[in-house]
C-alpha cells in the first residue's frame, strides 16, 4: 500500500498580522477624530448659547418673585391702611356750599317783574280804602282811563272834585266801584264818572236805589253804565265790558 504522508500545518504570515493591525488603528483614529471634533462642535454651541439662556432665566425668576410678593403687599395695605406711626393723613378740604341764593334758575323777566313796583297794581287797585284821599284817588281813575267830567275843562274839573266830600258821598263810592270792576287792567279809552253816574242811576231806578241792601253799589250795573258812557261819547258800539279792557302792560 503506498504509504500517504500527513500534509503539515500551514504557518500565518507576519506581513498580513501587522496590516490588519495598521487597519484597524487608523480606523479608531479616525473615529477619536470624528468624535472630538463632535464634542468641540457641540461645548462651542453651549458656550454661544449661555449668555442669552441665563439672563432669561434669571429674568423670569425675578418676575416670579415680584408677582410672589404682589399679594402679600396687597393685603398689608388693606389689613392695615393707615400708617402705625406718624401723622394721620388729613381729610380733603373741600369748598363749602354757597349760600348765596340762585339767581340765575329765574328767568330774566321773572326777576325784573318782581322786582318792578307796579307790578303790585292789583293790591293797589282792589284794596282801596273808602276814604282814601282824592289826589291819590284820582290818581289810580288816571292810570284806569277814568276821568272826572267828559267836558275835559278845568272848570268841570274842579266842580266835580267838589261832590267828592267823603266816603259816603257818591260819587267817591262810584270811583272806587269803578276801580274794581275795572281791576288790574284798564279801559282802552278815557271813560267819565259824570257820564257813569247818569247811566247807573238811570239802571238802578233812581238815586233812591244807588246803593243795594248792603250799602254798595251794583258792580254789575256800573260796569253796564260804563259800557253805555263809552258809546255814548265815541259813538262805537261794544256788546260787553270786557270789550273795552287791556293790559297795562
Amino acid at each position: 500500500m503506498p504509504t500517504r504522508k500527513n500534509p503539515e500545518k500551514a504557518s500565518p504570515n507576519p506581513e498580513i498580522s501587522i496590516a490588519k493591525i495598521g487597519l484597524i488603528s487608523a480606523i479608531v483614529v479616525a473615529l477619536l477624530g470624528t468624535l472630538g471634533t463632535v464634542m468641540s462642535a457641540y461645548f462651542s454651541s453651549r458656550a454661544a448659547q449661555a449668555p442669552i439662556v441665563i439672563p432669561l432665566q434669571a429674568t423670569q425668576t425675578q418676575e416670579a418673585r415680584l408677582a410672589a410678593q404682589a399679594p402679600v403687599e396687597t393685603s398689608a395695605s388693606v389689613s392695615n391702611p393707615l400708617p402705625t406711626s406718624g401723622p394721620s393723613p388729613q381729610p380733603a378740604l373741600t369748598e363749602p356750599p354757597s349760600l348765596q341764593p340762585t339767581l340765575t334758575s329765574r328767568p330774566a323777566e321773572q326777576l325784573v317783574a318782581s322786582s318792578t313796583p307796579e307790578q303790585v297794581a292789583p293790591a293797589v287797585v282792589t284794596d282801596i280804602p273808602p276814604d282814601i284821599p282824592l289826589p291819590q284817588l284820582e290818581h289810580l281813575l288816571t292810570e284806569a282811563n277814568l276821568g272826572l267830567s267828559s267836558t275835559r275843562t278845568r272848570e268841570g274839573i274842579a266842580a266835580m272834585r267838589t261832590y267828592f266830600t267823603g266816603p259816603d258821598s257818591a260819587y267817591q263810592m262810584l270811583a272806587i266801584a269803578s276801580l274794581q270792576v275795572v281791576g288790574v287792567q284798564r279801559l282802552k279809552q278815557m271813560v267819565y264818572l259824570d257820564m257813569i253816574d247818569a247811566f247807573y242811576t238811570n239802571l238802578v231806578g233812581g238815586e233812591d236805589n244807588y246803593l243795594n241792601a248792603d250799602g254798595k253799589l251794583d258792580l254789575e250795573q256800573v260796569k253796564v253804565a260804563i259800557v253805555k258812557a263809552y258809546i255814548e261819547y265815541y259813538g262805537e258800539y261794544v256788546s260787553s265790558f270786557d270789550q273795552l279792557l287791556e293790559s297795562r302792560g
